[in-house]
């Protein structure tokens, strides 16, 4: 991916520490910490580590692609090792919402942004609920598996709303 480290920011949410800067010797440990920090040093992504990660009052950011699949311990050495198809540790990196009925809502706000490399799933209690929600977005879902709620009486995978989404498997 990346020679230097600062092309991207780098997050592990075992091994990182928001603290730290978001590089891949030193990656932060909460989302939302590494998009804001994205955005603010106008990069085009954030490399994710294996991990769950709660989308509960997550930001998105225009232009701010989400590559997950990582093993976090391969950061420091430069190798970035990935493969989006294992759901096991190190490689697993799991999107949940702990506050919605929709986990992953994305809308004209975050531009043409890439979401890949995640197993996505929607495990909050409730009669009805969303995995992910497109509204008048352009945005791009490759290579992430979407989990409905087996429990809800009404469960939608993708949902889109307008726009132009591209969605690759």
């Amino acid at each position: 991916i990346d020679g230097d480290g600062f092309s991207y920011v780098y997050l592990d949410e075992q091994n990182g520490s928001d603290d730290d800067i978001g590089v891949f010797a030193e990656p932060v440990a909460s989302l939302q910490k590494a998009i804001l920090l994205a955005y603010e040093r106008n990069e085009d992504a954030v490399i994710i580590a294996g991990g769950k990660y709660d989308l509960k009052d997550v930001l998105f950011k225009i232009g701010i692609d989400l590559l997950g699949g990582y093993d976090g311990t391969t950061f420091i050495d430069h190798s970035n090792k990935r493969d989006i198809r294992k759901s096991d540790s190190p490689y697993g990196t799991y999107l949940y919402n702990s506050g919605s009925t929709v986990t992953l809502s994305l809308g004209s706000d975050v531009g043409s942004i890439t979401v890949e490399g995640f197993h996505i799933e929607n495990t909050l209690e409730s009669q009805s609920s969303t995995t992910v929600k497109l509204e008048e977005t352009s945005v791009i879902l490759r290579g992430n598996t979407i989990f409905i709620n087996a429990e809800a009486s009404f469960s939608k995978g993708i949902e889109v709303i307008g726009g132009t989404p591209v969605i690759e498997a």
